[in-house]
């Protein structure tokens, strides 16, 4: 989702304090699932993702709309559930 579009639907959903991670969460695709590339992808994990689920509470959702992201979340924070923006919106209307 474009920037310029990020910044009208947080408020809208009344959503005031976004932390954002920008850059690659580290897997890239399939890259970080193969044994010989984890360190690395862990590596790259450090420079913007897990930095920013260290800077927020344990309860603050996290939005992470692609399958890679999400897993990667999972190995850094295994407690945290990253949310799909679908989830995040109707947030009454997800599968567990």
């Amino acid at each position: 989702m474009e920037r310029r579009y990020r910044g009208k639907l947080w408020p809208a959903l009344g959503i005031a304090d976004v932390t954002e991670a920008t850059g690659c969460c580290g897997v890239a695709g399939n890259f970080g699932f193969e044994a010989n590339h984890y360190e690395i992808s862990m590596k790259v994990a450090q420079q913007a993702l897990a930095p920013a689920l260290e800077s927020t509470a344990a309860d603050t959702p996290v939005l992470a709309d692609g399958f890679s992201c999400a897993m990667q979340v999972k190995q850094l924070e295994p407690q945290r559930k990253s949310l799909h923006l679908t989830e995040l919106l109707d947030p009454g209307n997800t599968a567990s």
